[in-house]
C-alpha cells in the first residue's frame, strides 16, 4: 500500500499548485483522482499541492485526502471546454500548473515550474505563422491582428502566474468568444475549443510558448509502437517517427524516442492499464512487479490478443462490409482535441 507521508491534509502551506477540472460527469472525477494519484507517487505533497475544481458532489477516495476540491461557480459552469477559459479565476494559487483530468503525471514537476517561471501564462508549443491551426490559417489569423505569429499548442497543459498581464490574456480570450464562428475555428461536438481563443490572446499581449521538446508534455498521436509506458516506474517512453511518415509530429523538436514528464491520454488503453496499476497501489500492499502483472494480464494481453485477431481478420471483414464507422466516445460531450 502506498504510505508516502502525508502532513497538508486540511489546509496547505504551499505556494505553487497543480489544479484540473472535473465538471458534467463522475468519468471525468475519476479521471480526476488518478491524475491525482500520479501526481502523488513522483512529487513532494508539502511543496505542491493538488486541487479539482469541479461542479459534482463526491469526496475524494480515503487514499486521496491531501487532495483538495473547489466548486466551480455557477457562473463559470457550462459544457465542454469553457471553463478553461477562466483558468485565470479558477487558480487556487499564486503559481499554478492546469492540466487536463485525463494526464498521468510520470516524474516530479519541478523542473517543469523552473521551466515556466516568470511567464504570466505560458504553454508546452510552437510558434507558428503559416498552415492551419484549429480550422483557419495561422498566416490568415496573423495578419487580421496584426502579429508575427502565435503559439500552437496541446491544451492539456497551462501555466499561470496570478497578475494583471494573466488576466488580461483570459478576458481577452473571452472576449473573443463571441466571434469564434465567424474566426472559422471548428466546434468539437458543438462546443468551442479554448486552445486557439487562448493562443489569439496570448499572441495580443505578446506571451509565447517554451519549445516543446517532448520533456513536459505530449500525447499519444503518433500510435502506442515503440511505447514503453509504466507509471509506477515513471517510465514514459514515446516515439515520434521521422519524416515522411504521417504520424510525425512536426511541431515538436523530438526524433525518435523521448520522454515526457505528463502524458495527456485518449480513452482506453493504456490509460486504463496505467490507471489500474495507480489504484492498486494506493489500496493494497501488493508489490509493484505483482501489480504489474495483474495489469498486463487484465489488460495487455487482451489488447495485443485483440489486436492479433483484428490484423488477421480485417482484410477479410472490409472486403465484406467496407470501413466502419468510428465509434462515440464514452466521455460525454467530449472529442480529443490532437
Amino acid at each position: 500500500m502506498y504510505d508516502k507521508k502525508i502532513s497538508v491534509v486540511g489546509g496547505s502551506r504551499a505556494k505553487k499548485s497543480i489544479f484540473t477540472i472535473a465538471t458534467g460527469s463522475e468519468v471525468y472525477l475519476r479521471y480526476a483522482f488518478n491524475l491525482a494519484r500520479s501526481f502523488a507517487l513522483h512529487n513532494d505533497l508539502e511543496q505542491t499541492s493538488f486541487y479539482v475544481v469541479t461542479d459534482l458532489r463526491c469526496a475524494p477516495p480515503a487514499d486521496l485526502s491531501f487532495v483538495r476540491t473547489i466548486d466551480l461557480p455557477g457562473e463559470i459552469a457550462s459544457k465542454g471546454l469553457g471553463p478553461k477559459l477562466y483558468l485565470d479565476v479558477l487558480a487556487p494559487t499564486k503559481i499554478s500548473l492546469f492540466l487536463d483530468s485525463d494526464c498521468l503525471v510520470f516524474r516530479d514537476l519541478e523542473f517543469v515550474f523552473d521551466r515556466f517561471r516568470g511567464r504570466p501564462i505560458s504553454v508546452v508549443g510552437v510558434d507558428v505563422a503559416d498552415g492551419a491551426w484549429c480550422g483557419p490559417s495561422a498566416a490568415g489569423l496573423c495578419s487580421q491582428f496584426g502579429f508575427a505569429s502565435m503559439p500552437r499548442f496541446n491544451g492539456g497543459l497551462y501555466y499561470l502566474e496570478k497578475g494583471t498581464l494573466a488576466t488580461s490574456v483570459y478576458q481577452t480570450a473571452r472576449q473573443l468568444e463571441s466571434q469564434y464562428d465567424v474566426l472559422g475555428f471548428h466546434r468539437h461536438r458543438g462546443w468551442l475549443n479554448e486552445e486557439p481563443l487562448l493562443s489569439l490572446a496570448m499572441a495580443i499581449h505578446s506571451q509565447v510558448s517554451i519549445a516543446d521538446d517532448g520533456s513536459i508534455l505530449s500525447d499519444l498521436a503518433a500510435g502506442l509502437e515503440h511505447t514503453d509506458i509504466n507509471v509506477l516506474e515513471g517510465k514514459s517512453v514515446l516515439y515520434n517517427p521521422l519524416p515522411p511518415s504521417t504520424r510525425h509530429k512536426w511541431w515538436q523538436n523530438t526524433r525518435g524516442r523521448y520522454s515526457p514528464a505528463v502524458i495527456h491520454f485518449a480513452d482506453g488503453f493504456p490509460y486504463n492499464r496505467e490507471s489500474f496499476k495507480l489504484a492498486l497501489k494506493f489500496a493494497t500492499p501488493l508489490p509493484d512487479a505483482a501489480i504489474g502483472a495483474l495489469a498486463f494480464l487484465r489488460y495487455s494481453a487482451l489488447y495485443r490478443t485483440k489486436n492479433a485477431i483484428k490484423s488477421v481478420l480485417r482484410p477479410t471483414y472490409k472486403r465484406l462490409f467496407g470501413h466502419r464507422s468510428a465509434q462515440p466516445s464514452d466521455r460525454p460531450g467530449s472529442e480529443k482535441i490532437h
